[in-house]
């Protein structure tokens, strides 16, 4: 018996699909959601224009890393890490992205619970304390990167998702909510800018915990307790019972709760949450009431302006939301979102995001075909040319077992019940190349390419 020529490989259906650059989603993507509604104004021609600019004017190294600027530029902050890793991830990026993680990795802080501090810079730390926020979105970003390049990003998306469950989830009589960062906040002090349900549903999977299900479904008790009943307007902090939080802050809709139709539309847009699109379209309806380019950056609960200017953090956020509502309505605010371009960081990073997800390039990962690799791999395939067979070896693991053709048909598919090995018949395969794809219980995969 001679070995084959072959060489493990990632895969999603078929080998064909690698991107040279190795993700396998490269962008653009240019999804369409399977609910909502995608602008026609604007392209992801903007997104990669945003991205090209945050790389050449916010991003800046630290030794092998590099770290995005925050309102000094010596400075980085925890959120601003959280929003930059999540559209690196989403653009492939995967040279930056690394970088990004190794930085922030760097910064995780004992005070917090090993989360990162939410003020450092490129010599140490500003201050320990931690940000939720930032940390899901890094989590997520993690996610998304190992969907793209299959490595260990997912182990350190389940560190940091168990941190974050036992360091900031609290239970508020029977309402799961989330403290501001480690060791504050709580029942009487949140932030709903904080809670992205459709992130909570993939941390839920990922993990098999339905902790992260039933904080995704509270989300929307927390909403609805403190949004305006006219307006959707909701306040920068709340208490769970939704009224004022402790120690004085905000409680109008300004540049934390700005933020909140974005994280809140993507449970509709991936998931059809009915909760989600009413919420959306009560405040985007209001928006339109008031005109794409006359929001102000900051409102009272009623409507009332507080703001003066006409930012892309504010209008932004109403594109995404808009989504939910209608093509209109998100076709006038994302063509203003397009003139807006303001160099703040702030509205950079935010810009970042609303360009991604309205241009279909901020999917949502599929844990069912986008499974994992397994670690370790360990098959092997050798040939017997005389009886035109093929052995795998090292399939103790995996249940099922497919020979896939560079069309991404599968040519055969058989479960399997062997101890470590398995003989098929390649007799009625023509001369080239194949994948064979071997399947555990719970979606896991390994691949290799073989010759014929």
């Amino acid at each position: 018996m001679s070995k084959f020529i072959q060489s493990a490989i990632v895969c999603v259906f078929a080998f064909f699909s690698l991107n040279l650059s190795g993700q396998t989603k490269p962008f653009p993507q240019n999804v369409t959601y399977p609910y909502g509604y995608k602008p026609a104004t604007i392209s992801s021609s903007h997104a990669q224009n945003e991205y090209t600019k945050l790389k050449t004017s916010y991003l800046v190294t630290c030794g092998n890393n590099v770290r995005p600027v925050a309102d000094v530029k010596d400075n980085t902050n925890s959120e601003s890490m959280g929003s930059v890793m999540l559209v690196a991830a989403y653009q492939g990026d995967k040279a930056i992205y690394d970088k990004l993680l190794n930085f922030y990795k760097s910064k995780r802080s004992s005070s917090a619970n090993n989360m990162m501090a939410w003020k450092v810079n490129c010599g140490g730390i500003l201050d320990a304390g931690s940000i939720t926020d930032a940390d899901i979105d890094v989590a997520f970003s993690l996610i998304i990167a190992h969907i793209q390049w299959r490595e260990n990003y997912l182990d350190d998306a389940k560190t940091i998702i168990g941190i974050l469950k036992n360091s900031v989830i609290t239970d508020c009589s029977g309402i799961k909510a989330l403290k501001a960062g480690y060791g504050y906040g709580g029942c009487n002090e949140t932030n709903i800018s904080y809670y992205t349900p459709a992130f909570f549903r993939v941390f839920a999977q990922v993990t098999n915990d339905n902790t992260w299900t039933a904080l995704a479904d509270d989300t929307y008790t927390l909403l609805s307790r403190a949004a305006n009943a006219t307006t959707g307007l909701v306040p920068d902090w709340q208490s769970v019972a939704g009224g004022a939080a402790t120690g004085g802050r905000s409680l109008n809709y300004q540049y934390d709760a700005c933020r909140v139709p974005w994280r809140i539309a993507l449970d509709y847009l991936w998931n059809g949450n009915t909760k989600a699109q009413q919420w959306c379209t009560k405040i985007t309806n209001w928006a339109n009431g008031k005109g794409a380019s006359n929001i102000k950056d900051g409102y009272a609960l009623n409507g009332n302006p507080l703001g003066q200017y006409n930012t892309s953090a504010f209008v932004g956020a109403f594109a995404v939301g808009a989504m939910c509502n209608s093509k209109p309505i998100t076709d006038s605010f994302s063509t203003r979102l397009g003139e807006l371009n303001e160099s703040y960081f702030f509205h950079h990073y935010l810009r970042l995001i609303y360009f991604h997800v309205l241009t279909g390039n901020f999917w949502a990962p599929n844990l069912t075909t986008d499974v994992p690799s397994v670690k370790n791999p360990v098959m092997k395939i050798y040939s017997n040319q005389a009886l035109n067979q093929i052995t795998v070896e090292g399939v103790k693991r995996f249940e099922k077992i497919e020979i896939l053709g560079i069309n991404g048909n599968i040519l055969h598919s058989e479960l399997i019940n062997a101890s470590d090995q398995v003989v098929l018949n390649v007799r009625s395969l023509e001369k080239g190349a194949y994948l064979l794809r071997a399947t555990d219980k719970a979606g896991a995969f390994e691949c290799l390419k073989f010759l014929r």
